[in-house]
């Protein structure tokens, strides 16, 4: 490589780790942020001060036991929605595309329903008990992945094309649409009540119990899909190009989708529906970084995050003491957002 070319990459790579540095900076002032608003009174020194002397006070119980789990459940769930809408869109190579274009936002509360409504659940075929709020993170997980199994089966009966997995995905998408309507229909009202505020989305269901589950699941999957970035930027230039340097286009969509999915299965059967997200935050890293998926993917995950702590500190001051589900401020917040990028956007960065 030639020494100007080689000065150029260096430099390349230094811009998109400073851009990447300055982000993790944004995060870690944003989950201060979320530390330091909610119902108490407590500050931001208050709440750093709680967090590092681990105090058993009043102070202390709120923010290790209510506030901190909420918190890095904010930044799991917005790292792990981020990266799937970033694979989703690239893999189909729709900029529209998001982490429930695949129907699995509807899977899981079709799930959700099942247990509200039935009060039983898909871990009662296996003799498996579990209490009411487990019951349903299970059935929603569960439905989920049942339909990303079903798309995923009948993928391989053909050829593996967007197209044909976006198909997959609406059908999908109307049958437990429907399925879940018809259980609204048989639900008393308190059932139906709960039902909705489950469909809401929000992160006062974090519990410590279900922050490892979601974190784990998380980790594995960005891990997983990080070794394929390369490929994923490869994908962008069409599967023939693809093909061209060594890539199974098919098989690389199959996997990332199956991974995209299993993210987001576990992070609404955690937190419920949560919009717009998984839609807005890749557009914003690539403004920001660029296409190269070995800084987009990392960029994404950490506006994710971003947007997910700010829109639920909103959600806990706006009305406070009252507490707004967090999935009601994100749509409210990424409609206009989205159309403020289509808008602004002078390049096509696609």
């Amino acid at each position: 490589m030639p020494a100007d070319s080689a000065a150029s990459y260096r430099s390349f790579i230094r811009r998109k780790l400073l851009a990447l540095f300055a982000l993790a900076g944004v995060l870690a002032a944003a989950a201060l942020l979320g530390l330091s608003v909610g119902g108490s009174s407590l500050g931001i020194r208050e709440s750093w001060e709680a967090l590092w002397s681990g105090r058993t006070d009043t102070a202390g119980q709120i923010l290790w036991n209510l506030r901190l789990p909420r918190v890095l459940t904010a930044v799991a769930a917005g790292c792990g929605l981020a990266m799937a809408g970033l694979v989703m869109q690239t893999i189909l190579r729709n900029p529209l595309a998001s982490p429930y274009t695949l129907g699995v936002s509807s899977a899981a509360s079709c799930g959700a329903a099942v247990a509200i409504v039935l009060k039983s659940g898909i871990t009662a075929l296996i003799g498996l008990r579990l209490n009411y709020d487990y019951l349903i993170v299970a059935n929603a997980f569960l439905f989920a992945v049942l339909c990303t199994g079903a798309i995923y089966a009948l993928s391989r009966l053909r050829n593996v094309t967007p197209e044909t997995i976006v198909l997959l995905g609406v059908a999908m998408m109307f049958l437990f649409s429907a399925a879940t309507s018809f259980l609204q229909y048989l639900g008393d009202p308190d059932e139906l009540a709960a039902l909705v505020y489950w469909m809401f989305g929000s992160l006062a269901r974090a519990t410590w119990g279900k922050l490892q589950i979601l974190a784990a699941v998380t980790a594995a999957a960005f891990i997983l899909t990080y070794r394929k970035a390369w490929d994923l930027n490869a994908l962008l230039l069409g599967d023939d190009a693809a093909r061209s340097t060594g890539i199974d286009a098919e098989k690389l969509r199959l996997a990332v989708l199956v991974l995209a999915s299993l993210a987001t299965a576990a992070i609404i059967s955690m937190v419920g529906p949560i919009g717009f997200i998984g839609l807005v935050a890749p557009h914003l890293g690539r403004m920001l970084i660029g296409g190269d998926h070995r800084f987009l993917l990392p960029a994404s995950c950490l506006i994710g995050a971003v947007l997910l702590l700010l829109a639920d500190a909103a959600a806990r001051t706006l009305l406070a003491p009252e507490v707004i589900p967090v999935g009601i401020i994100t749509s409210f917040v990424g409609v206009p957002l989205l159309i403020g990028l289509m808008l602004r956007r002078r390049k096509e960065y696609w």
